[in-house]
């Protein structure tokens, strides 16, 4: 792989643009059938590897295990245990020989079954064996939002459908913000209503606090008829009036 990343003036039968695992597959592919090959990319840099991780489906394995190049790689790989669908991806393209293996296409099914209420992620299976196939009726069964695209396919029709799957996602992320933006609303409302169910609380204890001593004053005066007693019990009231007349005037 390493001598393949080469740019060069000679004349080639094919040039490949692009050095990442696709770009290399496709390279090894056209020079095992006889092409001479050239790729356009990025030297190797053996100091720094590249650290990034390919996931690779049944049939990419089985195509580099005919090239033989997989007895190679294996020792590096494992199998993929967990697939996730971070919610800013677009939309998937994917093609019927990728969802032969049940293995995967359950997995994928799993995590679109997983998707928050306003998600519905686009995805364009490219089918080559039609419409009515089994893999292509099991994907429009189980997959969700599912376009198919039956192969070969004009570029300008794949674009179109891309692009207006992408417009539908956009839609959702719109349903996603207005979401995010009622929650945001809602808990709002519900804080000002617990700070309001404490602040009445609290004024019910305030306003309960002076009636005690008022009502013991007037008890004191019903029952009492000293002079200074009177007084007293004149002061407590007056005393204790006042202080729930500030409070009243506090709101």
């Amino acid at each position: 792989l390493q001598g393949l990343l080469v740019m060069s003036s000679e004349r080639a039968d094919c040039v490949v643009a692009g050095a990442g695992p696709a770009g290399l597959i496709t390279a090894l592919a056209l020079a095992r059938e006889g092409f001479d090959v050239r790729i356009i990319g990025p030297r190797v840099d053996e100091a720094a590897p590249d650290p990034r991780t390919t996931a690779l489906f049944a049939g990419s394995v089985s195509l580099l295990r005919n090239l033989g190049i997989w007895p190679h790689l294996q020792p590096r790989a494992a199998p993929l245990c967990g697939l996730r669908l971070i919610d800013d991806i677009g939309g998937l393209l994917i093609s019927d020989e990728a969802l032969l293996p049940a293995a995967g296409f359950d997995m994928l099914a799993q995590v679109l079954r997983r998707q928050p209420q306003w998600s519905d992620i686009p995805v364009l299976v490219l089918t080559g064996r039609g419409a009515n196939s089994p893999v292509a009726i099991r994907a429009l069964d189980q997959l969700g939002n599912v376009t198919l695209l039956e192969r070969p396919l004009r570029i300008a029709a794949l674009v179109s459908n891309a692009r207006a799957a992408l417009r539908a996602r956009q839609r959702q992320y719109q349903i996603r913000a207005h979401l995010a933006e009622r929650e945001r609303a809602e808990q709002a409302l519900r804080e000002a209503g617990r700070r309001k169910d404490e602040f009445l609380a609290t004024l019910a204890h305030e306003l309960r606090n002076p009636l005690a001593p008022i009502s013991n004053a007037a008890y004191l005066m019903g029952r009492v008829q000293k002079e200074g007693t009177l007084q007293s019990a004149r002061e407590i009231i007056e005393r204790q009036v006042s202080q729930m007349v500030r409070l009243v005037d506090d709101l």
